[in-house]
């Protein structure tokens, strides 16, 4: 259909109160945000961006690229910025952890995080 996405912006949240939270995009960072794209496809033109969607994406406080294992859940978080140029080489080593017996996946990890 021709449309392209840009994003994601960010904000911090004033309240970690999931009751307090509201998802409607706000149109006073429009500005702002055509400024950002524009500085990169500049035949955009002012009025040709349309708030698509909000929501929320969980931020570590201790780290980036996190690596959690607990009952047999593997959990990785705080995958930020270089995370797109990192995903691949991520799922490559997630991929060969699945493919180890439960066993030999725990003694992995644990010397893994042991390590970091």
């Amino acid at each position: 259909d021709g449309s392209v996405r840009f994003g994601p912006d960010v904000e911090l949240l004033a309240s970690a109160d999931p009751d307090g939270l509201d998802y409607r995009v706000d149109p006073a960072r429009a500005d702002a945000f055509y400024r950002a794209v524009s500085a990169y496809w500049p035949a955009l033109r002012p009025g040709d961006l349309v708030p698509d969607y909000a929501g929320v994406r969980p931020k570590t406080r201790s780290g980036d690229f996190l690596l959690d294992h607990s009952d047999g859940l593997l959990s990785l978080l705080g995958i930020e910025s270089p995370g797109l140029t990192a995903s691949l080489a991520i799922a490559d080593f997630v991929a060969d952890l699945l493919l180890l017996s439960p066993a030999a996946r725990d003694r992995r990890l644990h010397a893994l995080l042991a390590t970091s």
